[in-house]
């Protein structure tokens, strides 16, 4: 956010001193319109937060919100190595997600597996 005050700050300025001639509207609807979508997916993202595990609400908040911090972190790292095509850092970080995605899915399966485990030694020890 503070970019884009510092951006609206800017082109303020551009216009007062006379750099900037024609008018940049497009520039700002292009911003607003990110900054939208970001805001919509991060409140996607932690709106599933309550329905991983109620019982520990803050520590996957927690995990969300490092993940998100990491993310940015790797994703800065990863555009400043020279050699490093933007496409290449985007298709890395894509790989990223990807993996993620694909290891969050099986440990939840495990996590189910686990479940019906429990469930069943419960079971057998009630029958016993």
């Amino acid at each position: 956010m503070l970019f884009v005050a510092l951006e609206f700050g800017w082109e303020g300025f551009g216009r007062d001193s006379g750099l900037i001639r024609r008018a940049s509207s497009r520039k700002i609807v292009a911003l607003i319109t990110v900054g939208l979508f970001v805001r919509m997916a991060n409140g996607a993202t932690h709106g599933v937060v309550p329905f991983v595990n109620c019982a520990s609400l803050g520590s996957v908040t927690g995990i969300v919100g490092a993940g998100g911090n990491a993310g940015a972190i790797a994703a800065g790292f990863l555009f400043r190595i020279e050699g490093v095509s933007p496409e290449q850092a985007f298709l890395w970080l894509g790989a990223v997600v990807a993996f993620a995605s694909i290891a969050a899915f099986v440990v939840s399966l495990l996590a189910s597996d686990e479940e019906r485990a429990l469930a069943a030694a419960g079971d057998a020890r009630l029958a016993a």
